[in-house]
């Protein structure tokens, strides 16, 4: 059982470092640079900048400094992206977005049901 759940948080690390990584691309190709120019920009090789919008690698911590500084961003931007930006005092918007994050949560755990279904 523990290494169920070890395999599950790895899975979800890596799903996460997939979400971000396709954060990180969007807001690069959003601002019109090319993966060498942000390399540049915030101090790694392109390598990098291709393993971290690929999901290969997770993006480190001051690494995430750089891109909060060079986009303006908060962190939990990066990590949420515009979900990070609503007001969540405001009840409206609560209700909004729990209806969202409940149909995209239940559409990867349908997803990930149906995955292990054919794996038996």
């Amino acid at each position: 059982m523990e290494s169920e759940d070890k395999n599950k948080n790895k899975d979800d690390e890596k799903k996460l470092q997939e979400i971000v990584g396709n954060r990180f691309r969007h807001l690069r190709r959003e601002n019109g640079l090319t993966q060498e120019q942000m390399a540049e920009e915030i101090g790694i090789s392109p390598k990098q900048v291709y393993n971290y919008e690929s999901g290969k690698s997770g993006i480190p911590d001051l690494t995430k400094i750089q891109i909060k500084k060079k986009f303006r961003i908060s962190i939990d931007e990066l990590l949420m992206g515009e979900e990070a930006r609503i007001d969540f005092r405001d009840e409206a918007n609560v209700k909004t977005m729990s209806n969202i994050w409940l149909a995209k949560y239940s559409n990867l755990l349908n997803e990930e049901l149906i995955r292990r279904l054919k794996e038996q």
